[in-house]
């Protein structure tokens, strides 16, 4: 059995997660069809025309559906689904592709262009409920959009819908937005810093210069502080308030993964306030609804750019 595809991206991102899965899991392409062979290869791969594709490919063989028309090109679509008809081969979607996969990755051996998930996570997520505005705490309904469209592109595998949230904004700027947004709601007066201190630092130091009479107490846990190196003394001097010390009561927890932040969370207790990246996208969501319990809390989320890893979550209490 080989693997076909059905034309292909040109000169275009809509392809680009799913080119980096076959890249990570070692699936190679025996050919890309088109009805007339202008190119050799595209991105390594053979290129076949109608005539040779029709001897080379043969009942069994899968052929995934990688032509994304525009509105002035769907001749070509048209094309390639007739032509493959009359081979008697059913072209299969590259979303309904990956998902058979995981279907049959019981030893979670798959790999995705978001690190840290597995099939065993995305397969139990077809169990959850969907997003729901009031229930599960969305501060906003830009919040809630976010998760029901992340968790839609999550449940049918089709990452490559990402492009959505293309939107020329980068994850540091949307950090800084997040940053100043809770600070005008009275909170990060204090905060200490998990991990990855190097953009909320910057986002402090960014709400420090726009708000020059904003009172803030950084604290860094150490290994924050070790991770800075030569540049702890630049933050130390340009915030004028920053030390390294255990978590004091009241602050808000700052790092760059939802599991450093459930690490800190208290059965039994309020939930702490955080601001931190969701780098499972929005997997990550059962890891702080798990490590809060039944505690209530609401949580923003806000996703800059098409990396799945770089949504940012605020925690409120």
């Amino acid at each position: 059995m080989r693997i076909y595809a059905a034309g292909w991206a040109l000169q275009s991102p809509a392809l680009n997660f799913f080119k980096r899965f076959l890249v990570l899991n070692a699936i190679q392409l025996s050919g890309i069809v088109y009805p007339r062979q202008i190119p050799d290869d595209l991105d390594g791969i053979p290129v076949l025309d109608f005539e040779t594709a029709r001897s080379e490919l043969h009942v069994g063989d899968i052929v995934l559906e990688c032509h994304r028309p525009g509105a002035d090109d769907l001749r070509l679509g048209t094309s390639l689904s007739e032509f493959f008809a009359t081979l008697g081969i059913q072209t299969v979607g590259v979303a309904a592709f990956i998902s058979s996969l995981i279907e049959q990755d019981r030893g979670d051996l798959l790999r995705f262009p978001v690190a840290g998930v597995t099939s065993t996570d995305l397969r139990a997520l077809r169990d959850e409920p969907l997003p729901r505005l009031i229930e599960d705490g969305f501060v906003d309904l830009r919040s809630h959009q976010v998760a029901t469209r992340l968790d839609a592109i999550a449940r049918s595998c089709d990452w490559d819908q990402m492009l959505t949230f293309d939107q020329d904004q980068t994850p540091e700027d949307e950090l800084h937005a997040v940053v100043a947004e809770l600070h005008a709601y009275g909170m990060l007066q204090r905060v200490h810093v998990l991990d990855t201190p190097l953009p909320f630092l910057e986002a402090l130091l960014t709400l420090k210069i726009q708000v020059p009479e904003s009172e803030l107490v950084v604290e860094l846990a150490a290994a924050a502080a070790q991770a800075l190196g030569p540049q702890l003394e630049f933050y130390r001097r340009s915030l004028g308030c920053l030390q390294v010390a255990e978590a004091s009561a009241g602050v808000t927890y700052l790092s760059g993964s939802a599991d450093a932040i459930a690490s800190v969370l208290r059965p039994g207790h309020m939930s702490a306030p955080a601001v931190f990246f969701m780098r499972r996208s929005i997997l990550d969501i059962g890891t702080i609804r798990r490590a809060s319990c039944t505690q209530p809390y609401r949580i923003m989320l806000r996703q800059p750019d098409t990396g799945p890893g770089n949504l940012i979550a605020a925690l409120l209490n």
